[in-house]
């Protein structure tokens, strides 16, 4: 072949590529008008061909189903020195492909706004698998939704989402002094598809303690002994956490609580808990155990394996002769219905949408935004698309 030929054929090959072009924009703003937030995202070009493709063969998974929200985009040194992490995008340094996932998720929406669950939490599991939902309270909330815009030879599609100024659960309001205590916390986000989580999920049960973090004060009083009882996975068999709250403490915090029974500490008699592990919200660090976790104000306690087989269940305690009291009765909680595991999804699986795994579309990191109980944010995310043209 001459080099003439060679090079027109390479040009007629170079014609007939299509050149897809998609393009994210982010604007958070606030409810008096504060613009928080305007930046572009990074795009999962494996996992938005994928979308395409199943959009064009009507199957489903194939748009975008929820917004998600974390705290794992940035890490800040003593000097304040903000260090931005890497979007995943399916590419070096990200290494889980088709898998890839926010850093830390702790609050999502669901935007698709043909489905009934519209505005909610549904909970996804972080890449440790036990992220959890129930942070959500949509009512109220008009203007959720994804849409799309005709503008010629490129179209967008527009997500809103509106976190309301009592979503996530367990905010507290912006102190004169403080003004970044207590409030929720955010510095990375992005877009799924439906589907399963791409990461095995844990069971876990939430017990309401009206709405504590880890620095509020129980109601357990130094010098007592409290217990209550549990089963961990498909294990039957009861288990009993016993402990008594050192006198020095006097009344302790929950984030002492926690710490305690998550470490055996001895000062509380060295309680033993089975595979399981004991959470709440966290804005400080003094309990490493539960730091930066967010459980929107509840008591929670998770399994410490993930899959179908994870879960467990709580009943009170302060049943042996009176030896101790009821820890949950003490804490005048109560006991949600708890939450089993499953297993993740696969890659592709035809016939069963709900057993493939949901895709990240979108990754973007930002400065941390500090939204309190006072403000309402809308999220508007805005995705250009463009097709080059061919001959």
């Amino acid at each position: 072949m001459s080099d003439k030929n060679r090079d027109e054929t390479m040009s007629d090959k170079s014609k007939e590529n299509v050149e897809i072009g998609v393009i994210g924009t982010v604007v958070i703003k606030d409810d008096i008008g504060n613009e928080l937030l305007n930046k572009r995202n990074a795009i999962h070009p494996r996992n938005m061909a994928r979308v395409f493709a199943r959009a064009l063969a009507n199957e489903p998974n194939s748009s975008v189903y929820r917004i998600a929200l974390g705290n794992g985009g940035t890490l800040t040194d003593a000097s304040l020195n903000v260090t931005f992490n890497t979007p995943n995008d399916g590419l070096p340094p990200d290494v889980v492909d088709w898998r890839s996932r926010l850093y830390n998720e702790t609050y999502s929406e669901i935007v698709d706004d043909t489905s009934s669950l519209l505005g909610t939490d549904p909970g996804s599991a972080d890449q440790s698998g036990t992220r959890t939902g129930g942070g959500a309270n949509p009512d109220g909330e008009t203007g959720t939704g994804v849409v799309s815009n005709d503008l010629g030879n490129i179209s967008e599609v527009i997500i809103t989402a509106i976190i309301n100024a009592n979503e996530p659960n367990n905010q507290v309001a912006i102190g004169a002094n403080q003004p970044e205590s207590g409030s929720f916390v955010f510095d990375e986000l992005g877009l799924y598809t439906s589907g399963a989580s791409a990461t095995d999920t844990t069971g876990y049960v939430n017990i309401n303690v009206n709405n504590k973090s880890s620095a509020d004060l129980t109601t357990l009083v130094g010098g007592e002994t409290y217990d209550f009882n549990y089963t961990v996975d498909s294990n039957p068999s009861q288990n009993t956490c016993r402990f008594t709250v050192p006198t020095d403490i006097g009344t302790p915090t929950f984030g002492d609580l926690v710490e305690a029974l998550n470490t055996g500490d001895s000062n509380w008699g060295q309680p033993l808990l089975n595979n399981i592990a004991l959470k709440i919200s966290d804005n400080t660090t003094l309990y490493p155990s539960t730091t930066a976790k967010e459980t929107f104000g509840f008591l929670q306690l998770i399994s410490g394996s993930a899959g179908d087989d994870s879960a467990v269940t709580v009943s009170p305690g302060g049943q042996d002769n009176g030896d101790a009291l009821d820890m949950i009765a003490a804490l005048n909680a109560t006991i949600l219905n708890p939450v089993s595991g499953s297993d993740a999804g696969v890659e592709n699986k035809p016939g069963d949408a709900d057993g493939e795994g949901e895709r990240l579309l979108t990754h973007l990191i930002f400065q941390p935004i500090y939204k309190s109980s006072e403000r309402q944010i809308t999220v508007t995310y805005t995705l250009t698309i463009s097709v080059g043209r061919t001959t």
